[in-house]
């Protein structure tokens, strides 16, 4: 039995020949269970409807229709092909029908074989030649993650503040806004058929009610599915994702705050976790660092340390959590700390001693909430 094998890898002399010839055609007619469409040439241009498009999408198989095809078919050969694609050139046509799972091309009776995942990139639908550069997808108030049918990753929104599900993890949040940011809004470099993820890394974004499947359909490069379509859209927008693992959503200080936040732990300990922090900021240390300074029971010495280390990142929020914090204590060297770190934010604010008297406790926390009330209704 003859048979004949064409890859999706040209060298370049033919790639060249085959585009120019095939390219000519005048017509170009695609029919698959997505969709039924025809491609014009007009004055030297090819056009869908009354849209210019280019060839890009087809160019890597135009071979398949200037090559011979001599080989036997199959008898396992399914009944239908994924899209049949017909060219015409005057009264001259040309029908090859793709059968992707087979990775056999038929000319209506020879064969010829196809091989590479290049051919998932086969024209199916008209949004291989017109679709929009750019998709997103629109977020609720939850969002989960999930894969091998379990989640993975849960968050829930609160105003305009997303929260983790899993109160014990510590999330990355510079990853997860990154990952948000490319869900909202992503680039589309192509499209395929949705037998390119087969066997693929994948995951499944659960949002609205609706789930996206996405695919690593190649380094860097994912395939996202949406409920509504049957193929992928591929984006290198998520090359940031990697392979999705556990530690990409996870603070990178994941243990020293784990350290720092437990109560059970001997003040040293937390202490000295924090210090481990060094200069280093993020949404998860912020959380935790004023839980402590929030609460009323935590230890004065950690709460201590804690202020010194947001000393680092003076902004306004972490001022106001100050302030706050100064109702938060009756630990006198804990009051004389947090005022003098305040005075980075106002340099005329008073500052308690260890000899402070309570009248001049009392006098200097209410002029210190004056202030920040003041500073707020300024805004």
């Amino acid at each position: 039995m003859k048979r004949i094998r064409i890859f999706l890898v040209l060298v370049i002399g033919l790639a060249h020949w085959a585009t120019a010839q095939a390219a000519a055609m005048d017509e170009w007619l695609f029919r698959s269970k997505y969709d039924n469409f025809k491609i014009e040439r007009r004055d030297g241009q090819y056009f869908i409807g009354s849209s210019t498009v280019k060839l890009d999408a087809l160019k890597d198989f135009l071979p398949f229709f200037t090559a011979g095809i001599e080989g036997d078919c199959p008898d396992d050969l399914p009944g239908k092909p994924d899209v049949v694609i017909t060219g015409t050139r005057g009264k001259t046509s040309v029908e090859r029908r793709f059968y992707l799972l087979a990775k056999k091309v038929q000319d209506g009776k020879a064969c010829a074989d196809m091989g590479g995942e290049g051919i998932f990139y086969l024209p199916l639908h008209r949004s291989w030649f017109v679709g929009p550069p750019t998709d997103g997808i629109p977020l609720g108030r939850s969002l989960k993650v999930t894969k091998d049918e379990t989640v993975f990753v849960e968050f829930k929104k609160t105003g305009d503040k997303w929260e983790n599900a899993d109160a014990g993890f510590f999330t990355d949040w510079d990853f997860f806004n990154q990952f948000i940011a490319a869900l909202e809004k992503f680039e589309v470099s192509g499209r395929i058929h949705p037998l390119a993820g087969d066997g693929k890394m994948q995951f499944q974004v659960v949002t609205s009610g609706k789930s996206y499947e996405f695919y690593k359909v190649a380094n860097n490069l994912w395939g996202i599915k949406r409920p509504e379509r049957d193929w992928l859209m591929t984006s290198p927008s998520f090359a940031f994702l990697f392979d999705m693992s556990t530690d990409l959503w996870r603070d990178r200080h994941a243990m020293s705050l784990a350290t720092l936040k437990d109560t059970t732990q001997p003040p040293e300990n937390r202490i000295k976790a924090t210090q481990q922090l060094g200069a280093s900021w993020s949404n998860s240390i912020k959380a935790v660092f004023h839980t402590i300074l929030l609460s009323a029971d935590d230890h004065p010495r950690v709460k201590e340390e804690v202020a010194e280390s947001m000393k680092r990142k003076p902004t306004d929020e972490n001022f106001g959590v100050l302030v706050k914090a100064l109702d938060k204590t009756e630990d006198l060297q804990l009051l004389a700390a947090l005022t003098k770190i305040l005075r980075i934010a106002n340099r005329k604010g008073p500052t308690l001693e260890l000899t402070s008297s309570p009248e001049e406790i009392e006098k200097a926390i209410r002029e210190w909430k004056t202030w920040w009330r003041t500073k707020k209704d300024d805004k």
